[in-house]
């Protein structure tokens, strides 16, 4: 038996943590998903672009297009 099976300890059983587990990830995906919500109609938008802003915001991540291209002004070196 390893060291790590002797000192973990569980006052539940598996099944009965798992379950807990679970129901606090539901809360607080909950609560996450209700203060973007929140947030979201304080500044005014609706349901539909609540949830394509961040949709188009991740698939951005993706796709570098340049929108301005900055002078060559060479680059300086710290002495």
């Amino acid at each position: 038996m390893s060291i790590w099976g002797e000192l973990q300890y569980l006052p539940l059983g598996m099944r009965h943590f798992s379950l807990l587990a679970a129901i606090y990830f539901v809360i607080v995906a909950w609560l996450m998903v209700r203060a973007f919500r929140l947030a979201s109609m304080r500044i005014g938008l609706g349901s539909n672009w609540a949830l394509i802003l961040p949709t188009l915001s991740l698939a951005g991540r993706y796709l570098n297009i340049p929108v301005a291209q900055l002078p060559n002004s060479g680059s300086f070196a710290a002495s």
